[in-house]
């Protein structure tokens, strides 16, 4: 729902435009409206007609221009979601990342904070190995990306781990691994002219034409 979401008047998650003509934030989200107004008709285009739907495996791959999965990752490891297509310069693509604080309840209902993995947003041009955008906030459970793309470009979805925000020392034990939610949204660039035919395909059609003309009645 937040990917689809439509980005209200004066929508502000702290981006900069950076080098690589993509945009850079450390805020994830709009500080009052989160990631936009909710929009059910784009949501359920998102969950149900999507090009990929739930990504197989939980590490990346390849994937579609719209599309959603659910995937797992390892502390100090990059899983990688490869768009198929190329992107249409000059239109939007929105991207979020989210996941969940581990905690526990205790007899009296009470939440007990027990750790928060630090889950990191790129996009990356992979033809030049640039990072073109990135969210990186801190103790925040969502990153979130919406930006216009300068240019025409084949580009990757990456999801890092980066450690954990905090780890409460009175409940030992492991957490260097985590589950999350992605979800993307772009425009695939069309090729509108036809390329033009090379020599052998000339000289192929120049001796059907000439065997029409000699046996054709």
């Amino acid at each position: 729902m937040m990917n689809s979401a439509d980005k209200t008047i004066g929508w502000d998650n702290g981006q900069i435009a950076n080098g690589f003509g993509g945009v850079d934030t450390s805020q994830s989200l709009d500080f009052a409206a989160g990631a936009g107004a909710l929009n059910l008709d784009h949501a359920f285009d998102q969950y149900l007609t999507a090009g990929t739907r739930d990504v197989a495996g939980v590490g990346g791959g390849t994937v579609q221009e719209t599309g959603w999965g659910l995937g797992t990752i390892s502390d100090g490891t990059i899983n990688q979601y490869i768009i198929d297509d190329q992107l249409e310069g000059g239109t939007e693509l929105t991207v979020t990342l989210d996941w969940f604080r581990e905690h526990n309840s205790n007899i009296d209902g009470q939440f007990n904070e027990i750790a928060q993995a630090d889950l990191q947003l790129f996009i990356r041009d992979i033809l030049s190995g640039d990072l073109i955008a990135s969210s990186v906030s801190d103790f925040n459970v969502v990153e979130h990306l919406s930006f216009l793309l300068s240019g025409t470009s084949r580009d990757a979805i990456e999801v890092l781990y980066q450690g954990n925000t905090f780890v409460n020392s009175l409940f030992p034990g492991t957490y260097d691994s985590e589950s999350y939610g992605l979800a993307w949204s772009g425009v695939a660039a069309q090729n509108i002219d036809a390329p033009a035919p090379g020599t052998g395909g000339l000289l192929l059609a120049g001796m059907l034409l000439v065997w029409r003309k000699r046996w054709g009645r």
